[in-house]
């Protein structure tokens, strides 16, 4: 039998995008948007490096330990003050961390149970999140509110009814970037129930609101979250992006997406993206399917590699991402073995250079500085349970 071979000009146009289109997603199953992509790198002259630092130690008493703890960091005068409180306490401690002394320990004087993640913006605007409530609080640091934002009346044009305005909590997708002075934050909506939408592509994730009017400004971001096309509901730090802002852009990094997202906060226009991708991540977990058993599913929360928060360190004018590398089989055993890495980039996307950072701190707890990162040590603290967790500074360094 001879096979027949027909001139590409003879092919009816319909037909012809048929064909590509079935060539471009038949790939044995596979998403091209797994695979590592190509950076554009540039060349500024200079590469960054980190210098590790052991910061002074905060003894601490049994009445500041919390289960649980839930961090925000204040640069002021040169110095660095973490808060911490916990969703299971109403009790918060501030740390004076280059004088290695708690400036402050005391109790939020609110009639609510819990209170959540902290954004501490100054001594007398440190906001507390009430994420079931749809509501943030602000305190100053003697714990007295000084106001209450009430969020549960607000809702988006995609939300389905009986939807609550949402707020993330206890995640690193759940900070507040606070832009003009108080006047405006940035932060990712949490639609609750994400993983029953009909349709998730219609849900914007970024919001940019105005707590003074309690109005929402912008609601934008909409594109395919890839590890919706699952069968099944992957952990929240798998699920919502990681921002920071910088003038007037806000930049989002997706936990498994190579590209990071840049949009304009006047236009809430995505005005570029591009490759920001990892060395040591060639290819990003598939989406999960019905096939796979319970023991798949738990491996893909254990073994997946990803991208976690984006920052913008003022002192160098560049922002870093971190990667989490897929763990070693050694790490599956103790995470004390998991590797990471920084890639450092400029305002245009363009990747600089990626930082090896071993594994010696946990990167899953850093506090973004204008200069670098605090991080807790992870196995080799050399603290113990007496002292403040927080003891290491990787200061962001161009060489």
């Amino acid at each position: 039998m001879h096979s027949i071979t027909i001139p590409m000009k003879n092919i009816p146009l319909y037909l012809l995008f048929t064909i590509l289109i079935f060539t471009g997603c038949s790939d044995g199953g596979r998403n091209s948007y797994l695979e590592s992509c190509e950076n554009m790198e540039v060349d500024l002259g200079f590469t960054v490096g980190v210098k590790r630092t052991q910061l002074e130690k905060i003894e601490i008493l049994p009445k500041h330990f919390k289960q649980r703890a839930l961090y925000s960091v204040l640069e002021k005068d040169d110095n660095w003050y973490i808060c911490e409180t916990s969703e299971s306490s109403l009790s918060f401690t501030i740390y004076d961390m280059k004088n290695g002394a708690i400036l402050r320990h005391d109790s939020l004087q609110t009639i609510d149970v819990t209170v959540g993640l902290p954004t501490f913006k100054s001594f007398d605007s440190i906001y507390f999140q009430m994420p079931v409530r749809s509501k943030l609080i602000r305190f100053d640091s003697a714990g007295i509110i000084r106001e209450n934002i009430d969020m549960s009346n607000l809702k988006l044009d995609w939300m389905m009814e009986g939807s609550p305005f949402g707020l993330h909590n206890n995640r690193q997708q759940g900070n507040i970037l606070i832009r003009n002075n108080g006047s405006r934050m940035v932060f990712v909506n949490d639609p609750f129930d994400f993983w029953y939408y009909p349709d998730q592509t219609k849900i914007k994730l970024i919001v940019e609101y105005d707590p003074t009017s309690n109005t929402v400004i912008s609601n934008f971001g909409e594109r395919k979250n890839f590890m919706t096309q699952g069968d099944f509901e992957v952990p929240d730090k798998y699920t919502f992006p990681y921002l920071a802002v910088e003038g007037e852009y806000v930049y989002a990094s997706y936990p498994l997406d190579h590209q990071v997202y840049k949009y304009d906060l006047n236009t809430s226009e995505l005005v570029n993206s591009s490759c920001v991708s990892s060395s040591n991540i060639k290819r990003l977990p598939d989406p999960l399917r019905k096939t796979v058993g319970l023991q798949e599913q738990i491996n893909f929360q254990i073994s997946s590699p990803y991208y976690g928060q984006v920052n913008f360190h003022k002192d160098l004018n560049l922002f870093t991402r971190l990667v989490f590398h897929e763990p070693s089989e050694d790490a599956k055993v103790s995470s004390c073995k998991n590797e990471y890495s920084l890639l450092v980039f400029n305002a245009d996307l363009n990747l600089i250079n990626e930082i090896e950072l071993g594994n010696k701190d946990m990167w899953s707890k850093a506090l973004a500085v204008s200069s670098g990162y605090l991080l807790p040590g992870k196995c080799d603290t050399g603290n113990g349970d007496d002292y403040f967790k927080y003891n290491y500074y990787y200061e962001l360094v161009k060489k």
